[in-house]
């Protein structure tokens, strides 16, 4: 009969509500709230950065591929220097067509679902359901981005100040760009996850201010690069 009671008492029920505390995250992770979802989409100047990896990394897939194309054309076939500008003209043009689609729809839409830019500035592409995008879905949304420059560049800037930091294209291909969670935090538990907090933090706050460095470093990539490609085409 005793046992009963104490079963019974209130001490059963604050034993149990001590357990449910135990199993709560410790106050300094972020709570799921509109303001900290709002956070997870990542920002205007992340993904300018991103896009300038990219186009860098393009730029020299392209210088490579022109250069093996102009060799193998003079030293195989012994065509005239004109009919070597006109192939390597058009090989470009089919190259920023063929070649950039493929680049973006295939990482975008692979298990990464990013570019090696958006890896490097810890971006992927979604679909509205938070899950990996289609090659068809990451088409539509590459050639949307025709309506974002048609925009004269509106389209682009649009992330900078939509709630869900959407361009144009992620708008028509309902996508969004994320920003990638710290997997080292999902494997540990709670206890953990407080340090793992204040160093993500602590890593935020030096990309603030090494951004501007590293933008500049990519402009003056990018910047030696056209210059090369003028002086090759003779109008420098």
């Amino acid at each position: 009969m005793s046992t009963q009671t104490v079963v019974g008492s209130p001490v059963r029920s604050e034993i149990g509500e001590a357990s449910v505390a135990i199993q709560q995250d410790p106050p300094c992770l972020p709570q799921h709230s509109p303001v900290s979802a709002r956070k997870s989409y990542a920002g205007f100047w992340r993904r300018v950065a991103a896009f300038l990896i990219d186009l860098v990394i393009l730029y020299a897939i392209e210088l490579v591929l022109v250069l093996v194309l102009v060799l193998y054309v003079v030293n195989l076939t012994g065509v005239t220097d004109d009919a070597i500008d006109v192939i390597v003209h058009l090989f470009i043009q089919l190259f920023q067509l063929i070649g950039v689609w493929l680049y973006f729809s295939l990482f975008e839409s692979s298990q990464k679902q990013a570019t090696p830019g958006k890896l490097a500035l810890h971006i992927k592409v979604v679909g509205p359901d938070g899950s990996r995008i289609s090659f068809g879905r990451a088409t539509g949304r590459h050639f949307a981005k025709i309506l974002s420059g048609l925009t004269l560049g509106v389209g682009y800037i649009m992330a900078g100040f939509t709630a869900k930091r959407q361009t144009l294209h992620d708008i028509v291909a309902d996508c969004f760009a994320v920003k990638r969670g710290n997997p080292a935090r999902e494997q540990t538990g709670p206890a953990a996850a407080c340090g793992e907090e204040a160093v993500r933090q602590w890593i935020l706050r030096s990309d603030q201010h090494a951004k501007w460095g590293v933008l500049a470093f990519l402009l003056a990539v990018l910047v030696g690069i056209i210059l090369v490609r003028l002086s090759a085409e003779g109008v420098l």
